[in-house]
């Protein structure tokens, strides 16, 4: 069994079906042997998924309850995996959301391809705009240790030449980001972002994980998750628009959340997806993959969020701006 915790989610699409995090390091060795599901009990492969679907941010429910001992009851000796696999998307569902599901283990496989697609995965990129740097954060669900230091150096290269640009701002556009590592996303736009903590993942019982940044480097819980692997870059700018928009999801919304409070920020755009939530991802005996949502993102000043956000959030405060009409030029000159 292998197990990793997604601060974020990862989206590989935008429709709420289609959603899990990057389950370890997407290599070929992953795929499993054909034989091995006639050695695996399907009750007690049952019973391991539901010990992690307890963990789900609506496991405390009557549904939840229910649920499970429907499925206990169900499951018997002859009961077949794919039986299993068939109760396993609306049981993750039951205890996570929509923003939990199973992957069954050839969806895993087709699905850690895809991710890196043909050309290697998209890294993050500046251009400028006449006196605005736009830095655009696409959507990385993958948690190859040498794929998400590929991707952080890319973005910390690619505003490097920029430190001492004569701008009136920069642009963080997450408005195409349908999710994934958000660790990854997150030290990508470190060099606009204060230290400390950025963003806290707040679990039923009350418990609070929390992301925080230091330089280029990314903490959860003090330990450190992804750093970059050069020396380290901070931007002075007046002004930081956050654009997002209804395809900003999961990890993308987690890069908005997290600059939520920075006190030269404001967010421009649509209301995101609305996946605001964090997982965690274990593949099973047989390959399969189960995602489980577990808490709520919580931005630096304690406020927590489960739903769409909605542009117009500004500075220290993360307060609603009071010219809501303004486009992102004009907030970007005004302040320049």
């Amino acid at each position: 069994m292998r197990r990793s915790v997604c601060f974020m989610l990862a989206v590989m699409a935008v429709a709420p079906g289609l959603a899990g995090c990057a389950g370890g390091d997407v290599t070929p060795e992953d795929v499993t042997p054909p034989d091995i599901t006639a050695k695996i009990s399907s009750q007690e492969y049952l019973a391991e998924a539901l010990q992690l679907l307890d963990d789900g941010i609506l496991a405390g429910s009557g549904d939840w309850t229910a649920a499970r001992a429907d499925a206990i009851a169900r499951v018997t000796a002859e009961t077949s995996l794919d039986d299993v696999h068939a109760m396993l998307d609306d049981l993750a569902t039951v205890a996570g959301g929509l923003h939990s599901r199973f992957r069954t283990p050839d969806e895993v496989r087709s699905w850690e391809k895809d991710a890196l697609g043909t050309d290697g995965p998209e890294v993050p990129s500046v251009e400028r705009d006449g006196d605005v740097a736009v830095l655009t954060l696409p959507s990385f669900p993958i948690d190859d240790p040498a794929l998400v230091e590929a991707y952080v150096d890319a973005s910390v290269a690619a505003i490097r030449p920029f430190a001492d640009a004569d701008l009136c701002g920069w642009v963080v556009d997450v408005s195409l980001n349908t999710g994934g590592n958000g660790d990854a996303m997150i030290v990508a736009a470190s060099p606009l972002l204060s230290d400390g903590l950025v963003l806290g993942l707040e679990e039923p019982d009350g418990t609070v994980r929390e992301l925080a940044v230091d330089g280029n480097t990314v903490l959860g819980d003090g330990d450190v998750l992804v750093g970059g692997s050069g020396s380290p870059i901070k931007i002075r700018t007046p002004s930081i628009v956050v654009r997002h928009s209804l395809m900003t999801a999961s990890a993308g919304e987690a890069v908005v959340v997290a600059f939520y409070g920075e006190p030269s920020a404001r967010t421009f755009g649509s209301r995101t997806r609305g996946f605001t939530t964090g997982n965690t991802y274990t593949e099973l005996a047989d390959g399969a993959g189960l995602t489980v949502t577990t808490g709520a993102f919580q931005d630096r000043l304690g406020n927590t969020y489960d739903g769409k956000l909605a542009p117009g959030v500004e500075g220290p405060g993360a307060s609603v701006a009071a010219d809501l009409a303004s486009t992102e030029s004009d907030w970007l000159r005004a302040r320049c």
